[in-house]
């Protein structure tokens, strides 16, 4: 914390002067709240986000996969595209001492619906999981074609597993007479959400 901030804070608003010692308090929770969370080494705003930064995200011609398994020997990504068999080539590399594991894969070797999960190896064993940030949505359509339209009523369902991946968090204070009280809530992505429609073709 910047110890000269609860002193601008007194000279911008004198009337707060009374309440320094609650506003202090309140700046070092604030700030020992962040040092848990980004243990020191990252921006609260990249810790925020780590929904675009882990996972699996298309970048321009590749496709680019990382996880955080600070306890894994090793990782590979199997599914699909490997017959559920780990493979050399989709082996994970570690890329620093905090345990993010990165793979980065051609555009053409994955593509839409692609099932896959991960197999991790770690020192008394290994296992299969889905990765951290991710979710599993589900569509059904029946189309049922006439001479000259179709008609296709679907049934889709995002996030079936109801997963709780962190979209942002949130900090609120509210002031009760002479306490403030700040709350640090994770806001996550959308739940379980069904949809249903139709479309219509000529």
């Amino acid at each position: 914390m910047n110890n000269r901030l609860p002193q601008k804070i007194m000279e911008l608003d004198p009337l707060l002067k009374p309440y320094s010692a609650i506003l202090r308090r309140r700046l070092e929770k604030i700030d020992a709240a962040e040092k848990k969370l980004t243990r020191g080494e990252m921006v609260l705003a990249d810790f925020a986000s780590g929904h675009e930064y882990f996972g699996l995200h298309r970048h321009q011609n590749e496709w680019i996969f990382r996880e955080w398994a600070p306890n894994a020997s090793a990782v590979f990504l199997v599914g699909e595209l490997s017959n559920w068999q780990e493979e050399p080539a989709l082996a994970l590399q570690r890329i620093n001492a905090e345990g993010v594991w990165e793979l980065r894969l051609p555009a053409d070797r994955l593509g839409h619906g692609d099932l896959y999960r991960l197999r991790i190896h770690w020192a008394d064993g290994r296992g299969d999981r889905i990765p951290a940030y991710a979710r599993l949505d589900l569509s059904l359509t029946y189309k049922k074609q006439y001479k000259s339209w179709s008609l296709a009523p679907y049934l889709q369902i995002f996030n079936l597993g109801n997963r709780k991946n962190i979209w942002f968090i949130q900090y609120d204070e509210e002031i009760e007479e002479t306490r403030i009280i700040q709350k640090v809530e994770p806001v996550y992505m959308l739940p379980l959400l069904p949809t249903l429609g139709v479309t219509i073709e000529f």
